[in-house]
């Protein structure tokens, strides 16, 4: 064990450089440019001693983007702003003393912004033979790195610390952010699994099983092997020269990572994983198909079972095609990406719809899905199974096992593949009933025969009571049809991600201990903690939104909004919805758990002595923030504007990460509308100054970027908008920060005896006189103000017409 500590720490010595000298010649002066150009590769970047490796502008199609690969088959195995916009051929990379930029007519594009957080001056670069990019300032001290900024590749040497990930590109020449990542967890266990779901083992895929081993990270040996650590690389200072890279490995777009030997100047695949005794089966990746669809992989190897096995490892072995077909009942949600997954062709509802279609059960074998059963029974019958679902209104599906074991399914059915131990049972249209293109091997189809003579008892008795029936029959006319439909769009409606689904109110009475444990209050609705169970044993924490039932009317409007507006939103800053339930008059909305609660009570603490956050958490809140508004504004399919933006209804979880909540005043435009007629909505603090103004006036988006302005000075100032008493003669927070920006004394803003970066207080501030003009059309677009805050474009001096 000690040799292997000794080579370890030799090769982060080697290939980590820490406080390493560069390599002589390998040296890129302060003041160098290089230029994006298609027929002038070797104007276009800056190469490593031995060639192998180039950092600089690579070609996507007619454009570019920044990145390193390797040169001898042009693997790209790092992306600057991989989610960013491509650049323009003849497009500028500039070395300077502020790090790398990339000048434009909007500003510059910061690829390294070193001058903020570094007052020493930079000195070089070096496009290092182990694949990283190092810069150092005039003490030879590694001032920044790609090795810290993985994106989908690990190369020999380098170091996934705990907190990081890869995330897997899109495809093999769209190198922006895909389906699949691999996280090094704070807990010592790394793991794979798809993006945009839970970080639990329902989810992954792939697992190291070192939970608790005191693991900080996870380092690619030298023999290709994936090596654990502890602590953190310590770097030798008398080092000067650097190993060439022997290996990477990679997090592909199909959710495999697989690892290459690259020693000879070519890539030769040595291991993949996940690999099970079956070889590389593709279905093994959960995620490989959407919600609602089931994975089928056929191997493609023709050799003999003895010529594969002895070749499992240099070809991969039995990797096959994948192929993602819906379920009985469902359709492609995009039938040009299948792996997005499937909605269903019909409408839910009990036994017969609004159109007099019968419902039936669809019975399949040999197919299976990530098993999360809201109820089950043990020692039943194949037959029963099937019956057991048809008579719930609230069974999508069902399983059978061989163990007589009956699980009762909501939607969405999620990783579905094949499996020879399971009998699925799938209530669909029994009058649009389509099988699935490609049928499972030794699948059965068949209907469970439809109880006629039951029917006809049924049908007689109604008679008995037609106008009962009839009152009946009206009254759930008038009301519920919308409302199910809207259910209905909800549980179809998220391609690709996890639908939410329904909750009886007795489960949430459970969930929640009888709403015992309260969160917080609003004016129209509680919200409580409570747990629910994973299909594993854990227990997931969840937030339950509970909706005033005295205010009839507003709740169900409020409920209806929520669930439109959440339900087509689906972002890493905006809270996820999870469940609904209506029972009557109780309207409850179900969301994830953000631990650490609002932003409001983190910066404005009614204990004095709690610690607020501090700068830098303040600042990725910030940037968290209005990514989500932008995502709301530019994201989703149709315009969503919140209406009511503030720090109450921003949660902040464990991560550190924000989340945009409470959705009931939000509006949905119409496709190509840019601005409504609406009421008068939100807080009165944060409203836009066009809500207040007595002549009717269309609103837009613009509103949440007011909204966001006041919310970006409270969160630098940890203080109000109304500051209770006059500092420095001002008594409005926007009044006050505009007169330090123009007196140069920002840091009268901030906490008492907080260091602060100068320089990104600066900007901050700037930014949110942008955004509180108090014309809207002076006011800076959120993906304007995302770019300002990102440092990548310039900011010019806001006008004084902000009160």
């Amino acid at each position: 064990m000690s040799s292997h500590v000794l080579a370890i720490r030799l090769l982060l010595s080697l290939c980590f450089p820490l406080l390493v000298k560069p390599a002589p010649g390998a040296n890129i002066a302060v003041g160098s440019v290089i230029t994006a150009d298609q027929s002038n590769r070797e104007a276009a970047a800056w190469f490593s001693r031995s060639r192998l490796f180039a950092f600089g502008f690579y070609p996507v199609e007619s454009n570019f983007a920044v990145g390193i690969w390797f040169v001898p088959d042009n693997t790209v195995i790092w992306t600057a702003d991989r989610d960013s916009d491509l650049l323009p051929e003849r497009s500028k990379l500039n070395f300077n003393e502020d790090g790398l930029q990339i000048p434009s007519s909007n500003g510059d594009r910061s690829i390294a912004n070193i001058s903020a957080t570094n007052s020493v001056k930079l000195a070089s670069a070096s496009m290092q033979d182990c694949g990283n990019f190092v810069i150092q300032d005039v003490n030879n001290n590694t001032i920044w790195q790609t090795f810290d900024y993985p994106t989908d590749t690990l190369m020999a040497g380098q170091v996934l610390f705990a907190g990081n990930k890869m995330v897997s590109s899109v495809s093999a020449t769209n190198h922006s952010s895909g389906r699949f990542q691999m996280v090094m967890q704070e807990d010592g266990n790394y793991v794979a699994y798809p993006v945009n779901t839970p970080a639990t083992s329902a989810h992954f895929y792939w697992s190291s099983n070192t939970t608790g081993n005191g693991y900080t990270g996870i380092l690619l040996y030298e023999s290709g092997e994936l090596f654990p650590i502890t602590g953190y690389p310590n770097a030798t200072q008398n080092s000067t020269l650097l190993s060439s890279a022997t290996f990477l490995a990679r997090i592909e777009t199909d959710g495999f990572l697989r690892i290459y030997n690259i020693s000879s100047n070519f890539m030769k695949l040595t291991k993949t994983l996940p690999v099970d005794d079956f070889g590389v089966n593709k279905c093994s990746i959960k995620g490989a198909c959407g919600p609602n669809s089931y994975c089928n992989f056929t191997a493609n190897a023709t050799a003999t079972a003895a010529a594969a096995a002895a070749d499992r490892i240099s070809t991969g072995f039995f990797q096959g095609e994948v192929a993602c077909l819906c379920f009985p009942g469902f359709d492609f949600t995009d039938s040009r990406n299948p792996y997005m997954g499937c909605q269903r062709n019909f409408s839910m509802g009990q036994f017969i719809n609004e159109n007099n279609i019968s419902y039936s059960i669809t019975k399949i074998a040999n197919i299976s899905w990530s098993d999360d059963p809201y109820a089950y029974t043990e020692n039943s019958t194949e037959k029963e199974c099937g019956e057991f679902c048809f008579e719930d209104s609230n069974c999508y599906a069902a399983l059978f096992f061989a163990h007589q074991r009956c699980s009762k399914q909501r939607h969405p059915l999620l990783y579905g593949r094949l499996s020879e131990s399971t009998v699925a049972f799938l209530k669909v249209g029994s009058g649009e009933m389509q099988l699935p293109t490609q049928s499972p091997p030794r699948e059965v189809v068949d209907v469970v025969p439809k109880r006629k003579t039951l029917f006809l008892i049924m049908a007689l008795a109604s008679a008995l009571f037609f106008s009962v029936a009839l009152t009946i029959f009206f009254f759930y006319k008038n009301r519920s049809p919308s409302y199910q439909k809207l259910c209905r769009n909800m549980e179809t409606g998220l391609a690709g991600g996890l639908a939410p689904r329904s909750f009886t109110h007795q489960q949430l009475v459970e969930a929640t201990d009888g709403f015992t444990k309260r969160l917080g209050i609003g004016g129209f609705s509680t919200v409580f903690k409570g747990e629910i169970p994973l299909n594993n044993g854990e227990m997931m924490p969840i937030a339950v939104k509970r909706l005033d039932e005295k205010l009839s009317k507003e709740t169900e409007k409020g409920f209806r909004i929520e669930m439109r507006a959440v339900g087509r939103a689906h972002h890493r800053n905006v809270v996820r919805l999870l469940g609904f339930c209506h029972e009557g008059p109780k309207w409850l909305l179900i969301y994830e758990y953000m631990s650490r609660g609002s932003l409001a009570t983190l910066i404005f603490p009614s204990d004095k002595t709690q610690a607020l956050p501090s700068w830098k958490q303040r600042t990725n809140i910030a940037m968290d923030v209005a990514r989500g508004i932008l995502y709301l504004h530019e994201g989703c399919e149709t315009t969503i504007i919140h209406s009511d933006i503030k720090p109450d209804n921003v949660l902040v979880g464990d991560d550190d990460t924000a989340k945009i909540g409470d959705l009931g005043l939000a509006k949905l435009l119409r496709p190509r509308q840019s601005k409504t007629f609406t009421r008068q909505r939100g807080t009165w603090w944060y409203q836009a100054p066009e809500w207040r103004k007595e002549a009717s006036e269309p609103v837009s988006p613009k509103v949440d970027v007011y909204s966001f302005g006041v919310l970006l000075l409270e969160l630098i100032t940890c203080r109000r908008r109304f500051l209770g008493e006059p500092v420095n003669d001002c008594i409005i927070l926007s009044e006050l920060a505009y007169k330090c920006l123009m007196e140069s004394t920002l840091e009268l803003l901030v906490p008492e005896g907080e260091d602060v970066d100068k320089v990104e207080l600066k900007k901050m501030v700037m930014v949110a006189l942008w955004c509180v003009q108090k014309e809207p059309g002076h006011r800076k677009s959120m993906k304007e103000v995302v770019r300002m805050l990102g440092g990548k474009t310039s900011i010019a001096f806001p006008p004084d017409s902000v009160f």
